[in-house]
């Protein structure tokens, strides 16, 4: 897991900074859901490396959590 100084650099990229070409397109990311959600989510970061930002085919994506949710409660979400 990413520990807090891992997750503000991470969620501190400008998107509008980095080529999509360079983010990892989400379509290609698999995740076996029968391993335990700690499993899935640690194999989920390595293969998008930053988790706050990746593409969607060829739209780039930024993740933005507000209210009571945090980064963790999304990815449980897409995992």
């Amino acid at each position: 897991m990413l520990n807090n100084f891992e997750l503000e650099k991470y969620r501190s990229c400008d998107i509008c900074s980095i080529e999509k070409s360079d983010l990892v397109d989400l379509c290609s990311v698999e995740v076996n859901r029968d391993m335990p959600l700690e499993s899935r989510i640690s194999e989920y970061i390595k293969a998008v490396k930053n988790p706050y930002l990746f593409r969607v085919g060829d739209v780039g994506v930024k993740i933005n959590c507000i209210g009571n949710k945090d980064l963790m409660d999304a990815i449980v979400n897409i995992c």
